[in-house]
C-alpha cells in the first residue's frame, strides 16, 4: 500500500478537478456502502469509491493528508489481515466495473487523466493483493512493514495539537494487534514456499534490534520524535512531561515487545 501512496497522491490531484476542469476542491460525501449512490456520473464513481477504498487503510489516509478533509481521526492502524485484503480486492473489482461503465470518449481531458490514473492504480493494487504472499513484509528496505511503522511515528503522523497526540498514543497501543496480523502473513508466506534470502534476515534482525533500542523506550526513534515534536507545541511543562511518560509506557508495553516478536 505504501508503494501506491505517490500514485494516489497524483490521482487525488486529478480527483479534485471538477467536470469543467476548474481547480475547486469539493470534499466527497461520507462513505457508506457500495461504490456510489449515483453510479451514472463519472465524478460520483471516482470520488465515492476513492474514499471508500482509501478509508479502509487509515495509514494511507494519513499519508495523503486526508483526515481533515474526511473529518476522521488518525487513531487507527491498517488492518493487514488476509480477510481484509480479500475484501479490498472485491471492492476494487466493483470499482473497476463501475469505472469502465464510462466511455473515455464521453469524458473531458481532465476526466480521462483521472480515469487512466485511477484504473492503473486500482489494477496495481489488486495485483499486490493477488500476490500478497510473495511479498515478505519484514525486511530492511523502505517498503517493509517495520520501516513503515518507524516512518509513520517519526515522520508521517502529524503532532500539532492534542487530538493528534492522543491519536498517536492510540496508534502505538494498537501495534501488537497489527503485528499479530503480520506474523500470520509471514506464516502464510512460509506455507506458500516464500522466504527471503538469509542475508536479508540477518540485516533485518540487526535493524529490528536497533529499532527496539535494547528495551529502552526513551532511546527509541519513535519516542525521540514524539518528545521533540510535542516540546515545540507551546504546552506547559507538566502537560508535556505527562504525555512523554504515557508515550514511554506505551512504547515499552506495546512497541518494544512487538518488535522483539518480529
Amino acid at each position: 500500500i505504501a508503494a501506491l501512496t505517490a500514485g494516489f497522491g497524483l490521482l487525488l490531484t486529478a480527483c479534485t478537478a471538477s467536470v469543467g476542469d476548474s481547480t475547486t476542491t469539493t470534499a466527497p460525501p461520507p462513505a457508506t456502502t457500495g461504490v456510489t449512490s449515483d453510479p451514472s456520473t463519472f465524478e460520483g464513481v471516482v470520488e465515492a469509491s476513492f474514499r471508500i477504498l482509501v478509508e479502509r487503510y487509515p495509514e494511507l489516509v494519513t499519508d495523503l493528508g486526508l483526515h481533515e478533509t474526511y473529518n476522521t481521526r488518525a487513531d487507527e492502524l491498517d488492518d493487514l489481515s488476509a480477510a481484509h485484503a480479500l475484501a479490498s480486492s472485491d471492492l476494487i473489482t466493483e470499482t473497476l466495473e463501475a469505472l469502465r461503465g464510462h466511455e473515455l470518449s464521453d469524458l473531458s481531458p481532465s476526466e480521462r487523466l483521472t480515469y487512466e490514473s485511477y484504473e492503473w492504480n486500482l489494477e496495481t493494487w489488486q495485483r499486490d493483493i493477488e500476490f500478497r504472499l510473495h511479498d515478505w513484509p519484514v525486511h530492511f528496505l523502505l517498503t517493509s512493514y517495520n520501516q513503515g511503522v518507524i516512518g509513520l511515528f517519526t515522520q508521517t503522523h502529524p503532532l500539532s495539537n492534542r487530538n493528534q497526540i492522543e491519536d498517536y498514543l492510540a496508534r502505538v497501543e494498537k501495534i501488537p494487534t497489527q503485528v499479530d496480523q503480520v506474523l500470520t502473513w509471514m506464516d502464510d508466506s512460509v506455507d506458500a514456499g516464500v522466504l527471503p534470502p538469509g542475508y536479508v534476515i540477518d540485516i533485518t534482525l540487526n535493524q529490528l534490534a536497533a529499532d527496539t533500542a535494547g528495551g529502552s523506550a526513551e532511546r527509541t526513534a519513535i519516542f525521540a520524535s514524539f518528545s521533540e515534536r510535542i516540546g515545540e507545541l507551546g504546552l506547559n511543562r507538566a502537560t508535556v512531561d505527562a504525555y512523554r511518560a504515557r508515550a514511554a509506557e506505551l512504547i515499552e508495553s506495546a512497541f518494544i515487545p512487538s518488535g522483539e516478536r518480529l
